[in-house]
């Protein structure tokens, strides 16, 4: 498991989670996706974990990190909500391809 800050927020603790990882964190993982946000009143420092596992390419990655931090950034645990802040972040960053990739999800 590699251990970093966000791309797009260094307040946020970004997991990078592999086959080595807790199985813990692998569980929460294939039961919510490519990632997950932990955040909160009772979360001193925000965390996002990524799943390294499935083979995305590296805009599928900064998609969903985008998400995940737009979760964070919103402080909200809904999906739309934190899909548009991920858009925002991404256009904002710069990248656009990953950018499509989230409003073609179809959540939004």
């Amino acid at each position: 498991m590699k251990i970093r800050t966000s791309r797009f927020d260094p307040s946020i603790i970004c997991l990078e989670a592999d086959d080595s990882s807790p199985s813990e964190i692998l569980d929460r993982l294939d039961s919510h996706g490519f990632g997950f946000a932990v955040f909160g009143e009772d979360v001193p420092e925000p965390m996002i974990v990524l799943d390294t596992r499935q083979g995305l390419t590296p805009d599928q990655m900064l998609a969903v990190e985008a998400h995940e931090v737009g979760h964070v950034l919103s402080g909200s645990a809904d999906e739309p909500t934190a899909e548009l802040h991920g858009v925002a972040i991404l256009r904002l960053a710069g990248h656009h391809n990953a950018a499509e990739l989230l409003l073609n999800r179809g959540i939004l």
